[in-house]
């Protein structure tokens, strides 16, 4: 988390945690100390991703009697951070603790409702449940209760309290909750657009590891947006967020490498990168890559289809 204020609107984002505190804490039986080193090692702030010693610290909790512990248990099976994802496991788990009042419990039963992931699709109980999580001050749940405002999905869409609940998330240091704040300030979404604010706040969600914060990050460095324009620190955040496979920031990496912007110009790479993000789903990388084809020639090409695997070995990811 970024431990400068951003002036603006007097959002006072906390300090970050101290990794090494924390875990002497948690060594000695502090529980909130364990889920911090959970979260930490989730989100390899302070320390590596690992999510085999992210599950043990959860589990520790979890066995002296944190219903909190166990439902982030849940969300390691949401989320399939080092398990598979099973969302029969996450509602096993989730549905006892949320009858508990658990609110973590009610942010990813709600979560596999939006989604219809091992249920069936409901946006009404996801947003049923997602406010009962926001009410209970878990910092995910508000998160994504705002998305749910922002969208207009189960709830009338009201920007307004997209930003109240943003700001409440962020305000816990919650990387979701400062990434899709940054969003309305840096888009001017029911609020005056502040693309300076915006760089802080993807700031300290990036710094988080979270990818579409890091996405934005570089977009706003690649076009000198709230920050001075840097290509270079464009191509570092892109980069970060590619780790993660957020297919816009491959895209983006690709157009880099095309017209030689904080990287020598490179058209093997350039496709490489570009075809990455096509694979994965990205519009705008399958329509540049069908240009591209016109214009490689097929030494360059075979190249950079191998480049392509070289990348994706190269990228060890959270997702992963």
């Amino acid at each position: 988390m970024n431990n400068s204020s951003p002036k603006s609107d007097d959002i006072v984002l906390p300090a970050p945690r101290n990794f090494t505190a924390d875990l002497a804490a948690a060594q000695t039986g502090n529980v909130q100390s364990m889920i911090w080193v959970a979260e930490d090692f989730i989100h390899g702030t302070g320390t590596r991703v690992d999510y085999v010693q992210a599950m043990q610290w959860l589990q520790r909790a979890s066995s002296l009697g944190s219903n909190e512990a166990t439902a982030l248990v849940g969300s390691m099976y949401f989320y399939g951070y080092g398990v598979s994802r099973e969302p029969s496991q996450v509602l096993a788990i989730e549905t006892p603790l949320a009858a508990k009042g658990v609110a973590a419990a009610n942010t990813y039963l709600g979560l596999l409702y939006e989604f219809g992931a091992g249920v069936d699709k409901n946006l009404q109980i996801a947003a049923d449940d997602i406010t009962k999580a926001a009410e209970g001050g878990d910092p995910v749940g508000t998160a994504q209760l705002g998305v749910l405002y922002m969208r207009g999905d189960g709830v009338i869409r009201n920007l307004t309290k997209a930003k109240s609940y943003f700001t409440s998330s962020a305000l816990q240091g919650n990387d979701m909750g400062e990434a899709d704040l940054g969003e309305l300030y840096e888009q001017g979404l029911g609020i005056s657009r502040d693309p300076s604010l915006a760089a802080q706040l993807y700031l300290a969600s990036a710094i988080q590891h979270n990818a579409f914060a890091e996405y934005r990050l570089g977009v706003l460095y690649q076009n000198g947006d709230g920050v001075p324009q840097d290509y270079k620190k464009a191509f570092d955040w892109y980069y970060e967020a590619a780790k993660y496979h957020e297919a816009a920031a491959e895209e983006a990496i690709g157009t880099l490498y095309n017209l030689g912007l904080g990287v020598p110009a490179d058209q093997k790479q350039a496709y490489a990168w570009t075809a990455l993000a096509a694979k994965r789903g990205n519009a705008k990388a399958q329509e540049k890559l069908q240009l591209m084809q016109d214009l490689i020639s097929p030494a360059d090409k075979t190249q950079a289809e191998t480049a392509v695997a070289e990348i994706v070995a190269k990228l060890k990811t959270k997702a992963d």
